[in-house]
């Protein structure tokens, strides 16, 4: 059995800062980072971390790269998926199928009435991208399709507020918006740059939802205070709307959930969820480059190749994030809109 990492409401960490000690880490992220080195020593990946080169690129976004070749030659070969439905398959890899190496932690969140029988497991990507980069797998032995549910945005939500750094964040990848695997999950990693989006000024669509478009990856974003369990509760439960009404469509999306802050205050007092309708991604992943998923979008870029790094600049990740969103969001906006009328004109989660 996996060691029981049981969140409590009340040891969320409510602010965080990048003018803090970087030693300055939870519980929680100590226990992470220590099994997950653990992890390393045991043998558990699929090849040893070596990110080459760092670069943050010129220009307005501060977009940041790293050199991650290892990531591109040895990773598992993805699976090639047709529909944003389609539904789970037991003959492939799933998460059932790991090593209790890979195993990090079963992950419960205290007083949720969840059944012992159902676990949620924190486990390492065999395949990572930065030092402590892991997964969360909601109820893993009901095998579901990489879907979102409001649990496991809820799940994905109290797992971010576990950590005290603002380098941690959470994403997903809805299949065609470059999920590797038709098993629910999400990532979580550590990608240690201040990123744009973490104080960019978000627009009001419609009630509790915002738009980004002021940003080469246009989407729609919610916020909340990271204070209030009500407020994280009902961010949950609009960001799974939207989310179901995307997967309804069978459109691509991704989400990334980050630490924000809405004034020019250090602190970084809230929350806040991006979520991009996207062209979907067709065919094998490429080996090269890098692959415009959520991380992307937030402006995380991994490459494969030197020759491909050496040669990006901010120009090009902007032409290929627009291309990727402008349409599918264009589309979508109206729909989106009505989507939360139902609001009215009530003040955003968060904004007091």
């Amino acid at each position: 059995m996996p060691t029981l990492l049981e969140i409590h409401p009340g040891d969320i960490v409510p602010s965080v800062s990048w003018n803090r000690h970087k030693s300055n880490l939870s519980a929680f992220d100590i226990k992470l980072l220590s099994a997950w080195k653990d992890a390393v020593k045991n043998g558990c990946f699929r090849y040893e971390l070596n990110i080459l080169r760092s670069s943050v690129i010129p220009g307005k976004w501060d977009f940041f790269a790293e050199l991650n070749p290892e990531r591109g030659e040895n990773r598992r070969k993805p699976h090639e998926f047709f529909s944003v439905n389609d539904p789970f398959n037991p003959s492939l890899f799933n998460f059932t199928k790991i090593k209790n190496g890979e195993i990090l932690f079963e992950v419960r969140i205290a007083e949720s009435g969840q059944d012992s029988g159902n676990q949620n497991l924190l486990a390492i990507n065999v395949s990572p991208m930065t030092e402590g980069h892991s997964l969360i797998i909601p109820f893993v032995e009901k095998m579901q399709p990489q879907v979102l549910t409001q649990s496991s945005i809820e799940l994905g939500l109290y797992v971010l507020l576990m950590s005290a750094t603002p380098s941690f964040r959470v994403a997903f990848n809805s299949l065609l918006g470059f999920a590797s695997v038709n098993h629910l999950h999400l990532h979580c990693i550590y990608v240690d740059h201040c990123m744009s989006l973490e104080s960019i000024v978000l627009e009001p669509l419609q009630g509790s939802c915002f738009q980004l478009t002021n940003y080469p990856g246009k989407g729609f974003a919610f916020q909340c205070s990271a204070q209030c369990e009500n407020d994280i509760r009902s961010l949950a439960r609009d960001v799974f709307k939207l989310t179901n009404f995307f997967q309804s469509r069978n459109e691509a999306h991704n989400v990334v959930m980050t630490r924000c802050k809405l004034s020019n205050n250090e602190e970084m007092s809230h929350i806040r969820v991006y979520v991009w309708v996207r062209t979907p991604s067709t065919g094998a992943k490429s080996a090269t480059g890098f692959n415009p998923a959520a991380l992307e979008l937030f402006g995380y870029f991994v490459y494969k190749n030197t020759v491909a790094f050496e040669s990006t600049n901010e120009a090009y990740i902007c032409g290929v994030l627009e291309e990727l969103t402008t349409e599918p969001f264009r589309r979508n906006y109206d729909l989106v809109k009505e989507l939360f009328w139902a609001h009215g004109d009530s003040p955003a989660l968060g904004e007091n």
